[in-house]
């Protein structure tokens, strides 16, 4: 038997944990949205055929290489490929929330535990990652990596046409997590390399077991990914109440 040590799995279904919290995301391409009352939960089998390559290309190559036997060998829980999203940078979560500055902890612990009703009226220390200004970005894939965090995860990288607005991007971004450090008192990784989770493994042997065989499948999903691009146009401050639940305030 499989031992789960991952907060973020609750069984091999896989079932997955509740986990709540909140972080801005890149905006999906159009149509990847379900609406429920004033909420988008990310639905990106909602979009046309066509819309997301990127996503579509790992979905796909994830079924071909297998997802019952990285399951099997590596207590691999694949995450379903309609939650498919890119964070742009962490917020709050029930693994930081003791680091949230005093003086917003209630609110923010407030905020998070009833995130899906609180979201369309968040805190004032959260109101410049609303909706942020952003360069649009051709991402695509670069990589295959296995997370601290215990996630499979594909790394996009930018078309080399999209470098300069990539790195407005990032410049973006550290100016965030700059506004997050001072107002929440959250940091921040410093590095950001957008990838899409593909799931999470159930214990730490299982994901270094994977490991070991990231170049061969790494290989060949770049082989089956070649020539996949997608854009992206901006961000926005998303929930979510676990590994497979995210939603934004509905436009």
């Amino acid at each position: 038997m499989i031992e789960i040590t991952n907060g973020k799995i609750a069984s091999l279904a896989p079932t997955w944990a509740e986990f709540r919290g909140f972080s801005l995301l890149l905006d999906n391409p159009a149509g990847c949205v379900r609406e429920d009352g004033d909420l988008e939960h990310i639905d990106c089998g909602r979009a046309a055929a066509g819309a997301c390559p990127v996503y579509e290309g790992l979905r796909d190559v994830l079924a071909d290489l297998g997802g019952s036997e990285l399951a099997g060998r590596f207590g691999f829980c694949p995450l379903p490929s309609d939650s498919y999203h890119v964070t742009f940078l962490d917020g709050v979560s029930r693994d930081n929330l003791t680091t949230v500055l005093s003086v917003q902890h209630e609110n923010l612990k407030s905020f998070v535990a009833a995130i899906e009703t609180e979201l369309p009226r968040p805190p004032a220390a959260l109101q410049s990652w609303i909706a942020p200004a952003l360069p649009p970005v051709l991402l695509k894939f670069d990589e295959l990596v296995v997370s601290p965090g215990l996630a499979l995860v594909a790394c996009l990288t930018p078309e080399s046409a999209c470098r300069p607005a990539f790195d407005r991007m990032r410049e973006a971004r550290m100016s965030l997590a700059g506004t997050l450090r001072a107002e929440v008192g959250v940091t921040a990784g410093p590095n950001w390399m957008p990838h899409v989770s593909l799931g999470y493994f159930a214990n730490a042997d299982g994901a270094r077991e994977a490991s070991r065989h990231l170049n061969a499948l790494g290989a060949a999903v770049a082989d089956a990914m070649r020539g996949a691009v997608q854009l992206f146009e901006g961000a926005s401050l998303y929930g979510f109440s676990d590994m497979a639940t995210f939603f934004r305030a509905k436009r």
